[in-house]
C-alpha cells in the first residue's frame, strides 16, 4: 500500500532583479539563477530535470516575466561540501539573483535554517490539528538536523535509539533525516513493533522524494513505509502543471508513485461499564493510544484499588482503569482524569414492605336512610383502602421502608454493635475504621452480590450482617434485581470514579477532555444506563412487581361493595313496594285507575318522593282515618244514648201507668 506525500522545494533568494536595486526602473533582459546539486543523488536527479523543464516553460512564455529570460547555471558538487561552498561563493560574485541549493547542510547553513522552518511549520500544523501534545523528534546530528541526537551511523545505533523511543510515553515520532538512513530507521522500527496501531510516524520530504524517484519500490521497502506520513508540495492544477507532468513522465522513464492508502487504524475488546467509558473516551482523542488491557487480581477476590494505583507509580502499569474512587491518599501519588460517575458510600439493609397509611375525609352529604348509611360505610371503606394504597405507591419506597427497618442510616450502625459488611478491596473499610471509628472486628468483607444478599438475609442472629456499606454505583446495580433490600439513610460520603495515570501525564488531561465531551453529547449517560440501570427494581423509586397496584388488586373490595349495593337496592325495593301497597293502594282503587301503566306511574312517583314526605302523608292519612273513625264512633255512641234514653222513658211511662 503506497502513500502519496508532499514534496517541499526550498529556494534561497540571494539577490533581486536589476542588480540589487529595489526600485526597479528597467527590466533586465536576462536574470541569472544558480543551482548547486549533487547530480548522482536522488534529489539532484529530480531537481535537475524539474528545473530545466521549469526554465524552458518560463522562457517560452513571454507573459510570465514580461519578456525577461532566466539563465540557469547548474554546478555539480559531487557530494563535496567544500566544493559546494566554493560554487556558492562563485555564484555570489556574479550577477546571480538566486541560488537553488546546495544540498549539503554544512554548505548551506542559512538555507537549511530556512528549510527547517518551512518543513517543520507544516509538521507543526499537523501536530496542532490533531492535538498531539508530546512529539519525539529523530534527526541527524549535523547542520541538516540542527544539533540533535547522536549520528545515526549503524543499524545498532538506530536500534538502541528506537528502544529508548519505545520506552517514552509519546507515540508521535517525527523523522527528519536523509534518504539513505531514513528507510533503515523505518525498517528497524518495523522490526521492533513500533509501526503498529497507536504510533504516528511523520517523515520530512526525504520519503516523498524516494517514492517519486524510485518507483516501483520492492515490497519489503514498501512494507516499512506503511502508515508513515510525509510531505509533498501542493501545486494547483494548471496547464503548465499538466505539461510538466507529461514531460516529467517521459524524462523519468515513466516512473510515478501511486495515491492509494487503506485503514486498518482493530482493537482488543473487554466488557464492562468502566471499560466502555474508557474506550469511548479513547476514541475521542486526536491521536491513537496503543493499549493492552491487563486484568488485575486473582479473578475470585476483589483486588485493592489502592494497590493498583501504587503499581502505576512503580512503572508496572502505565494507567489504571476501573472502579477507582478519587480519594485524597490516591491523588497524592497519581493524576486522575475528570470523574465519569459519582459514587459515594451508602447503607443497604433488609426492609419489610408497605407500612399502613390512613386517610380521613368528611362526607358532606347527609344520609338519612339506614340502607344508604350501610352502603356509604362500605363504599367509604373501599375508598379508604384505594386512597391509602395509591398514596403509599406514590410515596418514596425508601421513606416507607425506613419506617420498617431497624437500621435508619450510618448513625444507627455507628451507635450499634451489629456486624457490617463491605466490599473487599473497597476504600469503605478504611473510611469506616479511620474516619468513623468503627472497630475492625465488626467489619466483614464480601465479594459478590450473592454474598451481600445472603449476609443480609441471615442477619446478625444468623451469622450475617445488619447492613452493607458500599459505593452507590454498586448498590444501584445490586438493588436492580433484589427488591427485598433498600438504601436506608442518606449518602454519607461524596466520591467519584476516575482513571489513574502517572503524575504529569498528558494523557490524564486529554482523557479528561474526552470524558467531558462524552458528558456533553450524552454518551456518558447512555453508557451508564446500559450497565447500571434495570427495569426491575431501583434503590428508591421502584414499586415491587408483586405489590404493583392494578385493578385486579381490589376485586374483593369491589365485589363486597357491589354485593352490598345490590342487597341494599333489593331491600329498598321491597320496602318501597310494601309502603306503596300500604299508602296508595286504597287511593288507586278509589280513583278507579286500576290499569298497570297507571299503577306503575303512581309507584314511580311514590318512589321519587322523599321519605319524609311519604311519612308526613302517611301520618296525615292515619290522622284522617283516626278522625273519621272517632266521628263514626261518636255518632254511634249518640245513637245508642238516644235509644237508651227513649227506652228508659218508655219504661218509666209503663211503670207509671201500672202504678
Amino acid at each position: 500500500m503506497n502513500k502519496v506525500w508532499l514534496l517541499v522545494l526550498v529556494v534561497f533568494c540571494h539577490g533581486i532583479f536589476s542588480n540589487g536595486v529595489t526600485n526597479i526602473s528597467t527590466r533586465p533582459d536576462v536574470v541569472n539563477v544558480g543551482a548547486i546539486l549533487s547530480y548522482k543523488s536522488i534529489i539532484g536527479k529530480v531537481a535537475k530535470v524539474a528545473m530545466e523543464a521549469a526554465v524552458e516553460d518560463v522562457n517560452s512564455d513571454s507573459t510570465v516575466l514580461a519578456g525577461t529570460k532566466i539563465e540557469l547555471t547548474m554546478q555539480d558538487s559531487n557530494y563535496s561540501r567544500f566544493m559546494g561552498i566554493v560554487e556558492a561563493l562563485k555564484f555570489m560574485e556574479k550577477d546571480t539573483v538566486a541560488i537553488i541549493g546546495p544540498q549539503q547542510s554544512v554548505t548551506a547553513h542559512v538555507i537549511s535554517h530556512i528549510a527547517n522552518e518551512l518543513q517543520m511549520a507544516a509538521i507543526a500544523d499537523i501536530v496542532n490539528y490533531y492535538g498531539w501534545r508530546d512529539v519525539i523528534a529523530i534527526y541527524v546530528d549535523d547542520d541538516h538536523g540542527r544539533n540533535g541526537i547522536a549520528a545515526l551511523a549503524t543499524r545498532d545505533d538506530i536500534t538502541d535509539l528506537l528502544v529508548k523511543v519505545a520506552l517514552m510515553e509519546s507515540r508521535i515520532v517525527v523523522l527528519h533525516t536523509y534518504a539513505g538512513p531514513g528507510p533503515v530507521v523505518l525498517n528497524v522500527a518495523q522490526y521492533l513493533g513500533m509501526m503498529g496501531t497507536g504510533y504516528v510516524w511523520i517523515a520530512t520530504n526525504w520519503l516523498s522524494t524516494i517514492l517519486d524517484t524510485n518507483s516501483p519500490l520492492d515490497s519489503n521497502a514498501m512494507d516499512d513505509f506503511q502508515g508513515v506520513i510525509t510531505l509533498r508540495m501542493y501545486a494547483p492544477d494548471s496547464e503548465l502543471k499538466r505539461k510538466f507532468v507529461s514531460r516529467w513522465s517521459n524524462l523519468a522513464g515513466g516512473k510515478s508513485a501511486n495515491g492509494s492508502f487503506g485503514l486498518i487504524e482493530g482493537t482488543e475488546m473487554f466488557k464492562g461499564y468502566c471499560i466502555d467509558v474508557f474506550t469511548a473516551a479513547l476514541n475521542l482523542l486526536p491521536y491513537v493510544v496503543p493499549c493492552k488491557l491487563i486484568p488485575f487480581g486473582d479473578g475470585s477476590n476483589n483486588p485493592s484499588s489502592t494497590e493498583l494505583v501504587h503499581l502505576i507509580t512503580t512503572g508496572v502499569y502505565d494507567a489504571a482503569i476501573g472502579d477507582i474512587a478519587i480519594i485524597t491518599n490516591r491523588t497524592r501519588i497519581v493524576d486522575f482524569t475528570q470523574p465519569y460517575v459519582e459514587s459515594g458510600l451508602v447503607v443497604v439493609a433488609k426492609v419489610r414492605r408497605f407500612s399502613l397509611s390512613t386517610l380521613f375525609f368528611a362526607h358532606k352529604e347527609n344520609t338519612i336512610s339506614t340502607l344508604g348509611r350501610v352502603v356509604l360505610i362500605i363504599w367509604l371503606f373501599v375508598v379508604l383502602i384505594i386512597n391509602s394504597s395509591y398514596t403509599a405507591s406514590l410515596t418514596s419506597i425508601l421513606t416507607v421502608q425506613q419506617l420498617s427497618s431497624s437500621i435508619k442510616g450510618i448513625e444507627t450502625l455507628i451507635s450499634s454493635k451489629d456486624p457490617i459488611g463491605y466490599q473487599q478491596g473497597s476504600y469503605a473499610r478504611n473510611y469506616l475504621v479511620e474516619e468513623l471509628g468503627i472497630h475492625e472486628s465488626r467489619l466483614f468483607p464480601l465479594n459478590t452480590p450473592e454474598d451481600y444478599a445472603e449476609a443480609l438475609k441471615d442477619g446478625p442472629q444468623g451469622g450475617g450482617v445488619a447492613a452493607v456499606v458500599d459505593e452507590r454505583a454498586y448498590v444501584d446495580l445490586f438493588l436492580s434485581t433484589r427488591c427485598e433490600f433498600s438504601i436506608v439513610g442518606q449518602e454519607f460520603t461524596k466520591a467519584e470514579w476516575g482513571f489513574a495515570f502517572p503524575r504529569d501525564s498528558p494523557l490524564a488531561i486529554d482523557m479528561s477532555t474526552a470524558i467531558l465531551k462524552l458528558s456533553e453529547n450524552g454518551d456518558l449517560q447512555r453508557i451508564h444506563d446500559k450497565w447500571l440501570m434495570s427495569s426491575a427494581c431501583t434503590s428508591q423509586s421502584t414499586t415491587f412487581e408483586v405489590d404493583r397496584l392494578q385493578l385486579k388488586s381490589f376485586w374483593g373490595l369491589f365485589a363486597i361493595c357491589g354485593f352490598a349495593c345490590l342487597l341494599a337496592l333489593l331491600v329498598y325495593l321491597i320496602m318501597m313496594v310494601r309502603q306503596f301497597s300500604r299508602h296508595y293502594s286504597d287511593d288507586v282503587e278509589s280513583s278507579g285507575s286500576s290499569s298497570g301503566s297507571k299503577r306503575i306511574q303512581t309507584f314511580l312517583t311514590f318512589v321519587d318522593e322523599k321519605e319524609v314526605d311519604v311519612k308526613n302523608r302517611s301520618k296525615r292519612r292515619q290522622m284522617e282515618k283516626a278522625s273519621n273513625r272517632s266521628v263514626g264512633e261518636d255518632e254511634s255512641t249518640n245513637g245508642s244514648k238516644k235509644r237508651y234514653t227513649e227506652s228508659c222513658s218508655s219504661k218509666s211511662l209503663d211503670k207509671g201507668e201500672e202504678a
